[in-house]
């Protein structure tokens, strides 16, 4: 298949990397692929781009944490369901048919990855393309950079939400409720996905 080729030239390019220069690569590479394995493309419901991971959260799960700790993304979001107790770890919401994928999964520890995102597109922009041919699965993209990978979605058969990303709110200090987790759960019972539990 067109993406194991992708992503065994992208794991041997980065190994070759981390090797050749010493740089330290997170998350580790055989999580990357945590997404898929908790996320079957059969339960796909919901797909949630990010960016980038967090240096020192980086999970394999965009956004997730863990240890269940509270990024500034993670608070932002937790806002966003109006919801105190919120847990980082979204290991939870992946066995329920959330893809959580970051446009660029890997990045160096020293460095902000823009050289991963060339390696990355075009295995992305295919998950993403796959993922909208099921039909009436949501798409939320977080951010400038997840918003440049809509046009690999069909958004006619599709639901697309596009917003800020959440860290931008969390430099801004705004922490409040909103409808989009709220939008998706309805968009998906509309369409007998039945719905998300995200607390």
């Amino acid at each position: 298949m067109t993406y194991q080729r992708d992503y065994s030239h992208i794991v041997y390019v980065l190994t070759r990397r981390s090797k050749e220069q010493g740089v330290i690569i997170v998350p580790d590479l055989l999580r990357v692929l945590d997404p898929f394995r908790l996320c079957s493309y059969n339960a796909v419901r919901l797909v949630i781009l990010g960016q980038d991971p967090y240096k020192s959260n980086a999970t394999g799960l965009a956004f997730s944490t863990e240890d269940g700790s509270l990024t500034p993304s993670l608070r932002v979001i937790s806002s966003w369901l109006d919801y105190k107790d919120f847990n980082g770890n979204l290991t939870r919401w992946a066995l329920q048919g959330v893809l959580l994928l970051n446009a660029v999964p890997t990045m160096e520890t020293s460095v902000y990855p823009i050289p991963h995102r060339t390696l990355w597109e075009s295995f992305i922009r295919g998950c993403l393309s796959l993922c909208s041919s099921k039909t009436n699965v949501a798409f939320l993209l977080l951010g400038t950079v997840a918003s440049d990978y809509s046009d690999s979605i069909d958004s006619d058969n599709n639901l697309v939400i596009k917003t800020e990303h959440p860290s931008y709110y969390a430099r801004l200090g705004i922490y409040e409720k909103k409808d989009i987790f709220d939008n998706i759960n309805s968009y998906l019972s509309t369409n007998n996905k039945g719905i998300i539990n995200f607390l």
